[in-house]
């Protein structure tokens, strides 16, 4: 039987490890009928130039927002044109023996939902995930609190068979035919991120599929050096993700009273996120804050020594209160922008301030004359910031870029 295979790679801000799977895929596909879709969520790294010019062969499709991995994993079914899709993480490599494997899966096995391989980190230890259950109420408290145990989400113990069949299977690497997809409804689009796997390996075990897990072949799957698993932000998501699966499998899998617990902890764990984010937004726009005054006084005695000879000719802190204001404004542009978010770009950050620094002139403008002391003090001061900022970000996005 001749089986051909869609892969489809949904990307966001991921133009470092999208080589490593691209690289792995062109050696698996050896000998087999294969097309690959990346779909990019809108990551503006220039990932669609580096893939044309790298991997000429690869679909590319850019989305002009960041739809979620759920969406735009549906939005590559739609564009395959193979028999089964194969859904992979950019941040994955798979083995030589990749297809392989999948092809005497589907050869073998009976009644097959979704297929998943074994999943390793970057140090060859092998993910709990590979093999999960439907989480529990007890299993995502337990989760919550680092414990393992009976009401553990994943299986304790991988047997020794060729093939085992598992309730969840992982979405950094999964197979389903393209029909069986289609005839469940891929994956539900209000799952952002988080969970849309589970729900979906759900649906299949609930149509009577079954879904497993391949020993025969590995994927590693870098998300410990791509994405943090740890944190307040993590299980924000995590546990409102968890709520909406709740709340749509309420009255099948979870009571009433269940719901009730999900969205505690969801409202619980989104306050203490926002108190975290709060706390590291607050000290990043203080030392901007600070930075920005520094550089007014530093300008004006410069400007002071040049043009008069003498470093206090306009006096040490007579117009101190102006710059708190004006660099105020320029912090504020900043923070309305979202320049002080981890996911943050070196054009976003930038735009804000130079809106900023326009928007201090105007207010300038309109200040009382004992509030004026020189546009052009505010002008070079706010340039400068703004190279400061973009030497600083500049120095850091490569590296996160690889």
């Amino acid at each position: 039987m001749k089986i051909s295979f869609s892969v489809i790679v949904v990307a966001y801000k991921s133009r470092s490890f999208i080589a490593c799977c691209l690289g792995s895929l062109s050696k698996a596909v050896r000998g087999f009928e294969v097309e690959v879709h990346v779909i990019d969520n809108a990551s503006n790294d220039g990932i669609g130039k580096f893939i044309e010019k790298e991997f000429p062969y690869v679909k590319f499709t850019q989305n002009e927002e960041n739809i979620g991995f759920g969406s735009a994993c549906n939005q590559g079914a739609q564009l395959a044109t193979r028999d089964y899709l194969v859904f992979l993480n950019p941040d994955t490599i798979v083995s030589e023996k990749f297809f392989s494997s999948l092809r005497n899966a589907i050869q073998e096995l009976p009644n097959i939902g979704i297929l998943s391989a074994m999943l390793y980190d970057g140090h060859g230890r092998l993910l709990p995930e590979s093999a999960r259950r439907v989480p529990s109420i007890k299993s995502a408290v337990n989760k919550a609190f680092g414990r393992k145990g009976t009401h553990s989400q994943y299986y304790d113990v991988i047997d020794a068979t060729q093939y085992q069949e598992i309730e969840v299977t992982p979405g950094a690497a999964m197979l389903i035919e393209k029909s069986k997809f289609e005839n469940l409804g891929g994956f539900d689009m209000r799952f952002f991120m988080y969970a849309e796997d589970i729900d979906l390996s759900y649906r299949a075990t609930q149509s009577n599929y079954k879904n497993y897990l391949i020993k025969s072949t590995s994927v590693i799957h870098l998300k410990g050096e791509s994405t943090s698993k740890e944190g307040w932000s993590y299980n924000r998501y995590f546990y409102s993700t968890m709520a909406l699966f709740v709340k749509k499998h309420r009255g099948i899998l979870f009571s009433n009273f269940e719901y009730v617990i999900v969205v505690f902890f969801t409202f619980c764990f989104g306050l203490l996120s926002f108190a975290y984010h709060s706390i590291t937004t607050a000290k990043t726009a203080i030392v901007d804050f600070i930075l920005g005054v520094l550089l007014c006084l530093g300008v004006q005695f410069g400007w002071s020594y040049v043009r008069y000879g003498v470093w206090d000719y306009f006096g040490y802190l007579d117009y101190l209160g102006s710059y708190l204001l004006y660099v105020g404004v320029w912090v504020g542009m900043m923070l309305l922008g979202g320049a002080y978010w981890s996911d943050r770009s070196r054009r976003s950050t930038l735009k804000a301030l130079t809106f900023g620094l326009l928007l201090s002139l105007v207010v300038y403008s309109l200040l009382p004359l004992g509030w004026r002391f020189s546009r052009g003090v505010i002008l070079f001061s706010g340039i400068l910031m703004l190279i400061l900022k973009a030497f600083k970000i500049r120095i850091s996005i490569p590296i996160e870029q690889g």
